[in-house]
């Protein structure tokens, strides 16, 4: 009894951190806001003159800085209270958040298994937040590739920038005062030709030219550095030390050896901008990869989902030096990444056995800290989940109550195979259309369509489950709509309602099934869309009265239309 309590205070201690985050994210919005507003008004107050000039000039940049400081906080603030803002603090959703945050803490990375619609990716974007860091998703499937991961090569898309980065160390090079200080003038074609050269031929051509003039420069600073530590003469015989100003007072052994390592570097970045500019192909880091060098998270979303082959290349990177092997980048030789400090990662995958999802392999799932994310089946969680999420205040907890009990036969009478047809993630679908279209058709009309539009119209698709077996299934979930809906408007409204949310239309013939309303909307009751221009006018002129029935205003015995 005792660990149950501390567990549970442990669980309210650390989930109400995202609350206390945004408490103080708003008050440290608030008080820059205020500097900001200070300082601007400091500005304005600033008077004129020689000195009053500087002075304005700094408060108007401390004004600048205020303002983007306050914005900045503002920014901060709205990003967590919009991701809050989505959330239920239920004990569930607070047992999970401790759980993440303390693996994070330890430097553990995290696998939450859980159904679909338990909030896994959401505390993972949360956590993300309250550490201020970007996280990276990778969505997995069966057609995920190591390069999805990873990275690959990719057509070269900065052939201009690359272009005009090889111009410029060209340029940089020609221009080195290392040619003045060993009497050597860059020939002028040579300078043309670096200018505008283009292809890939031209590139090669520029580069050979200039790195042979570059080697001639390079051994003559050598040889003067020589001649100035020694003070002997030139042991090259091709070398005219009378014709250089090597021996000027002012050209010292520092500033040959200056020369000397500035273009050993230029010599370096002439070659990699050569190679980049000819390059129709580069390699581009994969989500994994970026979030390494730049120490951030990295969710990786239905992780059963992809092959093993692509998984098992995540294993160094569980381990403690978090460290990555790129031998498909190839090169001189393989690149080694290590992961900066604040890389994490964390995975989700719903438990194996369902279509195309599998179990993880030992040496893959025991490196991750696993966490078992049960389905919420808890009434007064998902009561209190349903209530936040309802829009009318007045029709809340009768809403809520009728979903609940809907849910509840739902599961109850369901094959086990269809029970995830309504998950939490459904219900708050739902809960969405009602808020949609409640202002227009009911709270209790809007709940009852939204029933066949997120459950019923679909059941058993994708299960490979007969529609016999379900048809019990659907006329007891019909039954209990048409009782909720009984004791506010009568067994007879609430039979009209329920089949026409299953449409069930009424097709007689002459009779026309839609209608045009006199605002200029198209549709079939209670459901309208709005009309164009054109098609607005041409209906009011075919149907001057809107409420007419005098003829068929869309075919609906066509094949098609009626299949």
């Amino acid at each position: 009894m005792f660990c149950y309590w501390y567990v549970s205070q442990v669980y309210q201690q650390v989930g109400s951190e995202p609350q206390q985050r945004l408490a103080e994210a708003l008050e440290a919005a608030q008080a820059a806001t205020a500097a900001a507003d200070a300082a601007a008004e400091a500005a304005n107050n600033t008077s004129g003159g020689a000195a009053g000039s500087l002075k304005q000039l700094q408060s108007s940049a401390a004004a600048e800085a205020a303002a983007s400081a306050a914005a900045a906080a503002r920014d901060e603030a709205a990003a967590i209270q919009q991701a809050l803002t989505g959330m239920v603090w239920t004990r569930s959703m607070k047992r999970l958040y401790t759980l993440v945050d303390r693996c994070l803490r330890s430097g553990e990375p995290v696998l939450l298994v859980g159904e679909t619609g338990t909030g896994k990716t959401s505390v993972a974007q949360l956590l993300a937040l309250m550490r201020s860091t970007h996280l990276h998703i990778i969505n997995c499937n069966q057609h995920t590739e190591t390069s999805d991961l990873l990275g690959g090569f990719r057509p070269t898309r900065t052939r201009d920038r690359d272009l005009a980065a090889f111009r410029a160390t060209a340029h940089d090079l020609l221009t080195s005062p290392a040619w003045q200080i060993t009497g050597h003038t860059p020939a002028a074609a040579l300078t043309a030709a670096a200018a505008e050269a283009a292809s890939p031929v031209e590139i090669e051509e520029v580069q050979q030219a200039l790195l042979s003039n570059i080697t001639t420069i390079q051994t003559t600073l050598k040889t003067a550095i020589q001649i100035k530590q020694q003070g002997t003469s030139s042991s090259e015989p091709n070398l005219n030390t009378a014709a250089i100003p090597i021996t000027a007072a002012d050209v010292t052994v520092d500033k040959l050896q200056k020369q000397l390592d500035q273009l050993s570097a230029g010599v370096a970045a002439l070659r990699n901008a050569a190679a980049a500019a000819r390059a129709p192909f580069g390699w581009e880091d994969g989500p994994l990869v970026v979030a390494m060098r730049r120490g951030e998270l990295l969710l990786v979303d239905e992780l059963n989902l992809a092959e093993d082959a692509v998984l098992e290349r995540l294993n160094s990177v569980l381990e403690p030096g978090r460290s990555l092997t790129l031998a498909e980048k190839g090169g001189g030789g393989a690149e080694v990444v290590v992961g900066r400090e604040g890389f994490q990662v964390l995975a989700t995958m719903n438990p194996g056995g369902d279509f195309g999802k599998k179990e993880l392999s030992p040496a893959l799932s025991n490196r991750f800290t696993q966490i078992w994310v049960p389905a919420i089946t808890d009434e007064a969680e998902l009561q209190t989940i349903l209530e936040s999420r309802l829009a009318a205040a007045a029709t809340k907890t009768l809403i809520s109550r009728h979903l609940l009990d809907f849910w509840k036969l739902f599961v109850s009478q369901a094959p086990p195979t269809a029970r995830g047809g309504l998950s939490v993630r459904d219900l708050l679908a739902w809960v969405g259309f009602i808020n949609t279209t409640a202002h227009e058709l009911g709270p209790l009309n809007a709940y009852a369509h939204g029933a066949y539009l997120t459950l019923l119209d679909g059941l058993g698709l994708g299960l490979g489950i007969l529609a016999g077996v379900l048809a019990p299934l659907k006329q007891r979930c019909r039954s209990l709509l048409q009782q909720q809906l009984a004791a506010a408007e009568g067994g007879g409204a609430a039979a009209a309602v329920v089949a026409q949310a299953a449409g069930e239309l009424q097709l007689d013939a002459g009779q026309p099934v839609d209608e045009v309303t006199a605002d200029g909307r198209w549709g079939i009751r209670p459901f309208y869309i709005p009309m164009g221009s054109k098609a607005a006018a041409a209906a009011a002129a075919r149907y001057p009265n809107p409420s007419s029935s005098s003829g068929p205003r869309f075919n609906w015995q066509a094949p098609t239309t009626c299949r």
